[in-house]
């Protein structure tokens, strides 16, 4: 049985014959149309595995005055078409395994409490023991009057680093401080970190390489495109609707003469024992040529980002939704860039209307 699609988005999506059944395979061929017209075919076979196992957290989200809860209680993991398992708290969950994001050291375990007293995602992977098949469910914990700390840790240079959060020990403490421990990495230009809602570093990258929490470089992590002696060689844009996905937007210094952006996706919850995520796809071709210049700006349910072609006055505008990378709005205006301008900085301004 064959599928052939062609590629419209950096995501695509296609629909699994009717007649495929468990225990058979796919075959399945992209083709990828360049901006120069020409195309390349990429064959895989794709085994059907059927998974009915559900997960859900009731509620999705939830609003805490200063103090703790159980996250397990909230959780319902079941088989589909009534073949309950497990409903949480009640009888189930004792054949399944759990991986907790708040849990990555232990790996996959069996059923048990799950207290957390801090704001953030929490996700956990359900699955039959041993399977490789499994199940997602999320849930977003809020502390009464508690600042998001999202991103407020900021990695750069040779071990340096700011810390955006209060300090627990010292309301008065100066806000940023230097962070409490040097990062391993020395990072020459641009860089960046993403930290969770709790104010804990997730992953931080220099556009070449990606780092996971734990300071180590995460699974595929190598080699994403990037140049990190660009000013802006890397930006890091949250895949709407998809709290734990991340596109990498990388760029590469002008004076290296390919001058390419490419784009890289991070997904902290993918597959990897230690629970750091990995780096599912990388060094993927955007356009070129570029400047080093990046940035974005959040609409919603769409995130745009914006680069600028080098040796000319055009902007390119792509749009990030759930749906992936749509294809550019472009915008000529202003001054070329050329290889002496190509370099530095850009970033949006939100202009107040009198």
């Amino acid at each position: 049985m064959a599928i052939r699609f062609r590629q419209t988005l950096i995501r695509s999506i296609f629909l699994v014959p009717q007649d495929a059944a468990q225990g058979t395979s796919i075959e399945v061929t992209l083709t990828v149309e360049f901006e120069d017209g020409s195309t390349l075919d990429v064959n895989k076979t794709i085994p059907l595995t059927e998974n009915n196992l559900e997960a859900n957290f009731t509620p999705s989200d939830t609003t805490l005055c200063l103090s703790c809860i159980d996250l397990e209680p909230l959780l319902q993991a079941q088989a589909a078409q009534g073949e309950q398992d497990g409903e949480a708290p009640d009888t189930g969950g004792a054949n399944y395994e759990y991986f907790w994001s708040n849990k990555r050291d232990l790996g996959w375990i069996s059923k048990e409490p799950n207290e957390v007293c801090l704001p953030g995602l929490y996700w956990v992977l359900v699955r039959e023991p041993e399977s490789e098949c499994y199940a997602y469910a999320e849930i977003r914990v809020k502390i009464w009057d508690l600042p998001d700390q999202s991103n407020n840790i900021w990695y750069f240079g040779d071990g340096a680093g700011l810390n955006f959060n209060p300090d627990p020990t010292d309301e008065n403490a100066p806000v940023p401080r230097p962070i409490d421990q040097r990062h391993p990495q020395n990072i020459p230009a641009g860089t960046t970190t993403i930290s969770d809602q709790a104010g804990e570093v997730l992953f931080f990258t220099d556009g070449n390489s990606v780092w996971d929490l734990n300071g180590d470089l995460m699974e595929n992590g190598e080699d994403i495109g990037g140049d990190n002696s660009s000013s802006q060689s890397v930006i890091a844009v949250a895949v709407p609707t998809q709290q734990t996905l991340y596109y990498l937007f990388t760029t590469q210094a002008t004076a290296n003469g390919t001058n390419t952006v490419s784009y890289s996706l991070v997904d902290i919850k993918a597959g990897n024992q230690t629970g750091v995520g990995n780096v599912t796809t990388k060094d993927n071709f955007l356009f070129s040529p570029s400047t080093e210049h990046s940035a974005a700006i959040s609409g919603g349910d769409t995130t745009w980002v914006m680069f600028h072609e080098l040796g000319n006055n055009t902007f390119r505008a792509y749009p990030v939704s759930s749906e992936g990378i749509g294809q550019p709005v472009l915008s000529s205006v202003g001054s070329n860039h050329g290889f002496n301008s190509g370099v530095g900085a850009m970033k949006f301004s939100l202009m107040e209307r009198s």
